[in-house]
């Protein structure tokens, strides 16, 4: 007796299979084949990168940059002792990324790149992004080597793409740094 009802519900289920009503496995994998092929490739944001992924340049992202630069420019420029004192240490610099002690170590910097929620590396991150992608983009063609790494491409196109946009926003951190920022600023562009 109870075995009934399980041979009436295989019954059921072989007599639908027959009828060409029930998906078989190779079907269903054949269907989420197909959803994979048409899906839009993942997309990702700037906030959801960490670590040491490169920079992804937005307009959001370049306005708040240039508001920080604008007010440490400022900094720089109302306390000479600062400025010197950044300079030098940038003379020392191998990479942007090596001044990260530096800025941190002024209680002013860290408080005016606390109001944008940057930290110094994210900071000098943002700066090493826009000066590579500067570079590069003044560049005819693109070097092989950039050409697979995405990110950067990325970059690139956006500053080829938004000149007006990137000369309006970055005016406002030129207006008040009256001399270099660092040592030599072109030395600190990465190879591709």
């Amino acid at each position: 007796m109870r075995t009934l009802p399980i041979l009436i519900a295989l019954a059921a289920a072989a007599s639908l299979a027959d009828a060409g009503q029930l998906p078989t496995l190779g079907d269903a994998a054949r269907k989420a084949e197909e959803g994979r092929k048409g899906a839009p490739p993942p997309a990702f944001r700037a906030k959801d990168l960490v670590g040491d992924v490169e920079w992804i340049i937005t307009r959001e992202g370049l306005e708040e940059y240039a508001s920080a630069r604008a007010d440490i420019a400022a900094l720089r420029r109302k306390t000479a002792s600062l400025h010197t004192r950044l300079f030098e240490t940038s003379r020392r610099a191998a990479k942007l990324a090596d001044l990260a002690p530096a800025l941190s170590a002024e209680p002013a910097i860290v408080q005016t790149l606390g109001r944008y929620k940057l930290s110094s590396r994210d900071y000098l991150r943002r700066e090493q992004t826009l000066v590579n992608a500067t570079a590069w983009a003044a560049q005819k063609a693109l070097p092989d080597s950039l050409k697979s790494r995405p990110i950067r491409v990325q970059n690139v196109d956006f500053v080829r793409d938004n000149g007006v946009v990137i000369r309006e926003i970055t005016a406002r951190y030129q207006k008040v740094e009256t001399s270099p920022i660092w040592f030599n600023a072109a030395r600190f562009v990465e190879k591709p």
